[in-house]
């Protein structure tokens, strides 16, 4: 397991684990926390539609989307009313890489910080590209689990 977590004096901690992939946690028996509580995650790893891959989150009665249009592109947190978008980032030395985003809606800490700390996870797998590519490493992680 590996893990990527946000702590910041204007934010609830935030931490997600997850199994280790590409030196980042990924969304493999996965579990996202905020405030110390725990958050709901579902995503259909074996859909063919975009829509039916996202990542659902439930947190504090909180109803979220985490979708990703496609390797290289965008990634958008959303809610009711919430949309947070942040594009790949751009390696520029010597600060390393920059991700630009934007925030609409009636945004809070909360809604930040879930989108940040998922900067730093693989989520290749809400691609269908990225799920193809990542076939051999989801059949050797099945095969470590199941001890065959």
């Amino acid at each position: 397991m590996d893990s990527a977590r946000l702590i910041g004096a204007a934010f609830p901690e935030t931490v997600f684990r997850g199994k280790r992939r590409s030196g980042q946690p990924s969304l493999f028996k996965a579990e996202l926390t905020v405030a110390g509580k725990l958050a709901e995650l579902r995503f259909n790893s074996r859909a063919l539609r975009k829509e039916a891959r996202r990542l659902h989150i439930v947190y504090g009665g909180r109803v979220y989307t985490y979708s990703v249009a496609g390797l290289g592109r965008p990634r958008v947190l959303e809610r009711d009313g919430v949309k947070v978008e942040i594009e790949t980032g751009v390696y520029l030395p010597p600060a390393g890489y920059i991700s630009p985003g934007e925030a609409t809606g009636d945004v809070d800490a909360v809604d930040l910080a879930i989108a940040l700390v998922l900067e730093e996870v693989d989520t290749d797998v809400l691609t269908l590209t990225g799920t193809a590519m990542s076939s051999p490493f989801a059949l050797m992680h099945y095969l470590s689990d199941t001890g065959n």
